[in-house]
């Protein structure tokens, strides 16, 4: 996401998901009604760091990881995952055509629609 520019987004709402059962990313992404609603901006994700900046209680899952679909600078959806390593967030990304199975019982973020 190096040298990415995000232009400003209007005021939105993200929710998350409880993943109930072992999945890859396109059936997770088609769960949450398509690559438009599961994608959300890389801001977006780093508000909700922020506001955990110290492993506090708040929407990310601190004893798991925490899944978001975002888009490169050149348009290629990514899975980006945060995971609370007792001293900060490990952040790794992977393409979501990618064949990784996400294990159930993670928090998977989309756009509140």
């Amino acid at each position: 996401f190096l040298g990415k520019i995000e232009e400003a987004i209007p005021e939105s709402t993200v929710r998350y998901h409880r993943l109930r059962k072992s999945s890859r990313d396109i059936p997770i992404i088609n769960e949450l009604g398509g690559e438009d609603k599961a994608e959300i901006a890389l801001s977006q994700m780093f508000a909700l760091l922020e506001m955990q900046a110290n492993g506090e209680n708040g929407a990310l899952f601190t004893n798991g990881s925490n899944i978001f679909y975002i888009r490169d600078g050149s348009g290629m959806l990514w899975a980006v995952c945060c995971s609370w390593g007792g001293d900060g967030w490990d952040v790794y990304a992977h393409s979501v055509e990618y064949p990784y199975v996400w294990f159930g019982d993670c928090h998977v973020f989309s756009r509140n629609s």
